[in-house]
């Protein structure tokens, strides 16, 4: 691992089964010791994002859990109001007190332009069953980040299914967004230093109305877009 770890240091890519065992050891210590993680995830973590396009979340909560939750429970922010931590799960209390600084949540006021009521009632619906990944079979390797980025994408529970097509070495997207394919349907695009990856999110239901909510969602929650801004 100290190898691998002077890689990322040095900026240097890496190979497929170096990829696969920094994930593992990633995965073992957020599991295994909290404490030599966060250490992990200050000296490293703006080294994997910016050169391997892998988000690390500091905490078992993010800002993409707290989305999902506010769909879920919209009366708790009603009036924007003042929430006691004691209202969240246990496990998200360590990330709102660290964004907070306090024993109360308000709802970021960067929310407030997505997570409007008319937007909320009227996104699919949550999925009964576990999602399905699905990578395209001439690439069965995780490219780099992009299992982080679709295990972001799995918290959002309108998706029900998450599927690769086609992988562009030469002429790589400009960027990466969402955009609606059908009622029923969203095409996302995942660019690392090597490629971009494009990919198929299918959703609960077949809207057109509800899915153009879902991809707008999408765009802020994930790029800090909304569309015609």
């Amino acid at each position: 691992m100290r190898k691998i770890l002077r890689k990322l240091i040095k900026e240097e890519g890496l190979t497929s089964s170096e990829s696969e065992n920094l994930l593992i050891y990633i995965d073992k210590l957020r599991s295994s010791s909290p404490e030599s993680y966060y250490v992990f995830f200050d000296n490293y973590a703006q080294l994997l994002y910016v050169n391997y396009n892998i988000l690390l979340s500091k905490y078992t909560w993010d800002i993409d859990n707290l989305i999902n939750h506010f769909i879920s429970h919209p009366t708790l922010y009603e009036n924007n109001k003042l929430i006691p931590l004691t209202s969240f799960p246990v496990e998200a209390r360590p990330y709102l007190k660290d964004m907070q600084k306090g024993d109360y949540a308000l709802m970021p006021s960067y929310l407030t332009t997505i997570l409007t009521p008319d937007i909320i009632n009227e996104l699919p619906s949550p999925r009964v069953h576990d999602i399905i990944i699905k990578y395209e079979a001439a690439n069965p390797y995780k490219e780099t980040g992009l299992k982080y980025h679709f295990e972001r994408l799995a918290k959002y529970q309108f998706i029900t299914r998450l599927q690769t097509y086609r992988y562009l070495s030469r002429n790589k997207a400009a960027f990466d967004r969402f955009e609606v394919v059908g009622p029923d349907c969203l095409g996302g695009i995942f660019t690392n230093k090597e490629k971009s990856i494009y990919y198929y999110l299918f959703l609960t239901e077949a809207n057109l109305s509800k899915a153009n909510n879902a991809a707008q969602l999408l765009n802020y929650a994930i790029y800090g877009k909304i569309e015609g801004t």
